[in-house]
């Protein structure tokens, strides 16, 4: 006589956590003031392309497609998400000012100069290790002048801010964890263990995520005899 048995031994599913990119034009984020702005077209020579009032110069680097700009000292702006991870992207030069984050509560001052002439993409607040079931808030104002600013430049009057994005880091399989997060764009480029961006190459948290699902199933087939 023979019998057929067939065992189970697993099946799993995983998630992993993905990092949802939220553009500068996104609703979830609050502005006092100052509007969406365009990089400079240069032409082959290196020179302005005309009529474009209100472009910043982003060099030859291209990094974004375009940012919010604050424009005075008392300017703010805020955003409740839900995640674990939180990374404020910015446009950096060296005559950006100090900056005040803060998150929950808590406040962080930040210089924001960065060396070279043009406008170029830097993470420049980040946190991790976040309660991913609660919401979370996070806000920056304008502090004042950097000490260690280009006083070449003649910018002692000088006051503003470029956001590029924010990028939340949601749990795995949580399609519900932020209201901001929903309305952003996730890409499948992976995540970077390093969330600072710099100049010569945009970090991967800054363009952003990544997500896997993966399904197993192992059987054992005994044949008695």
């Amino acid at each position: 006589m023979r019998s057929i048995l067939l065992f189970p031994l697993f099946v799993y599913a995983t998630l992993a956590d993905q990092n949802v990119t939220i553009d500068d034009t996104d609703s979830s984020i609050q502005y006092s003031d100052g509007g969406h702005t365009s990089p400079c077209t240069i032409d082959a020579d290196g020179n302005f392309s005309p009529g474009q009032a209100g472009c910043f110069n982003n060099g030859p680097k291209n990094c974004t497609s375009g940012a919010h700009v604050l424009q005075t000292q008392t300017s703010t702006l805020s955003m409740q998400f839900k995640g674990s991870a939180i990374y404020m992207n910015a446009l950096l030069d060296d005559i950006s000012n100090v900056y005040t984050v803060t998150l929950d509560g808590n406040s962080t001052d930040l210089d924001g100069v960065r060396p070279g002439g043009a406008l170029l993409c830097y993470t420049l607040f980040s946190q991790t290790d976040l309660d991913p079931t609660v919401e979370h808030n996070i806000s920056l104002s304008i502090k004042g002048l950097s000490p260690t600013r280009n006083t070449t430049l003649g910018n002692d009057n000088t006051f503003f801010f470029w956001l590029d994005n924010f990028v939340v880091t949601m749990p795995g399989g949580d399609n519900t964890s932020s209201s901001a997060a929903i309305s952003g764009t996730v890409s499948s480029s992976s995540p970077s263990s390093n969330p600072t961006g710099t100049s010569d190459a945009r970090s991967p948290t800054t363009i952003i995520s990544w997500t896997s699902f993966g399904v197993g199933a192992i059987s054992m087939l005994f044949l008695l005899w």
